[in-house]
């Protein structure tokens, strides 16, 4: 039932919706995703359940225009954050699957290999000093017998994705692949050995000029992953 049937050419474009992608080919349930650029995902399940994840929008360079007023978004379910930066906020802690939304969607945050600080302002001074953002983290979404969703925030590459590929077995992987980050070849490498999924979506790439991985770099280090 998971993504041995899946396909998905890599994405070249800043805004992205996966139109009604299939994610489990024995129950016909779809998801859409839409990429504002950076790590910022808008997902709208089968059930029209809303979720947000890393949702740097208005101040991020690469959203187009069109997309940058927030109060467009509509309703939104639920606000995913993986790490403290500047264009995130943690929402709550990694440990065992929590259902926010009720029965049906289950959401699991687990440990990543980055760094976490944001730009606070003293409200006295107006200085802005770095502070500490927390913990980062990455996120599993599952809707039960129909599809899993795996973010993996600004990580790197770390054993624990083992887990989460025999645990979760995710039928869609958003990984990043630039600077900060995991690179493409990291990325190509994280896919094919640890996580075993055949379909990814390339994310965090092309922002600012430090994040130079594309994803046909991506492509090219996955050799035959998506042949």
């Amino acid at each position: 039932m998971h993504s041995g049937s899946l396909r998905l050419g890599i994405m070249s474009v800043l805004l992205v919706c996966l139109g009604l992608a299939q994610t489990a080919a024995s129950t016909g349930q779809k998801i859409r995703l839409q990429w504002f650029g950076q790590s910022a995902l808008k997902l709208v399940s089968p059930h029209a359940k809303i979720i947000l994840i890393d949702p740097f929008i208005s101040k991020n360079p690469k959203t187009p225009e069109a997309h940058q007023d927030r109060m467009k978004l509509g309703r939104v379910d639920l606000i995913l954050a993986t790490h403290g930066h500047g264009d995130q906020m943690i929402c709550f802690e990694k440990s065992g699957p929590m259902r926010p939304l009720g029965d049906g969607i289950t959401v699991a945050m687990a440990r990543a290999e980055n760094s976490s600080a944001v730009m606070a302002k003293d409200g006295e001074s107006g200085r802005e000093t770095i502070q500490n953002g927390g913990e980062p983290a990455e996120c599993i979404i599952r809707r039960e017998n129909e599809y899993t969703l795996y973010h993996a925030g600004n990580t790197g590459v770390f054993g624990h994705m083992v887990f989460i590929g025999e645990y979760y077995e995710p039928d869609i992987a958003l990984l990043p692949g630039g600077h900060f980050t995991m690179d493409p070849g990291h990325a190509a490498y994280a896919a094919r050995q640890l996580l075993k999924t055949r379909l990814v979506v390339p994310m965090h790439y092309g922002t600012f000029p430090p994040l130079k991985g594309t994803p046909e770099q991506f492509s090219r280090s996955a050799g035959g992953l998506f042949g």
